[in-house]
């Protein structure tokens, strides 16, 4: 008798404790649903084009582009999408730079995530290329360094050297 008497009251206390919560939760979400409605916006960075070591400090990269202090490229989000460009385009330099932790997708048929042309000292490390015609396209260049990027779903090769 003494257990169905205690069963009774946890189980009423628990109904009790629900019911509480709920009604909490009730009065919680009608707060929510009479305020103004929250906006999520993302800003998309830009492509980047550098032609040439003096094109890094045109942009307000920190660094000087020496092998101690290489320019850094970092926490980016660029949609390059119907702008006819790749997201990061580096070219002619011999500056050391770093590429890292950034986002790069919806580069146009044709075009990369990154495209390096006749490069030395990069050094292209944490990013996520998606949804582009190429992730990581690399031409003409050496001394630089790949690693640890995420490159998928894109239309041709994730990463292309020549």
């Amino acid at each position: 008798m003494k257990l169905l008497r205690n069963c009774t009251i946890f189980i009423l206390s628990i109904s009790i404790l629900t019911m509480l919560s709920l009604a909490s939760w009730q009065q919680g979400s009608s707060l929510i649903s009479n305020s103004l409605p929250i906006k999520l916006t993302i800003n998309a960075d830009s492509p980047i084009y550098i032609d040439g070591n003096g094109n890094f400090t045109d942009y307000g990269f920190s660094g000087t582009g020496d092998v101690g202090t290489p320019y850094l490229i970092q926490d980016l989000i660029i949609n390059a999408s119907g702008d006819s460009a790749h997201g990061i385009y580096i070219a002619n330099t011999t500056a050391y730079f770093i590429i890292q932790n950034c986002t790069i997708t919806n580069a146009d048929t044709g075009f990369s995530g990154i495209r390096l042309e006749n490069v030395t000292h990069g050094k292209i490390m944490n990013n996520t290329m998606v949804y582009n015609s190429h992730g990581i396209y690399v031409w003409n260049s050496n001394n630089n360094t790949i690693c640890d990027n995420n490159v998928t779903n894109n239309l041709g090769t994730g990463l292309n050297g020549h």
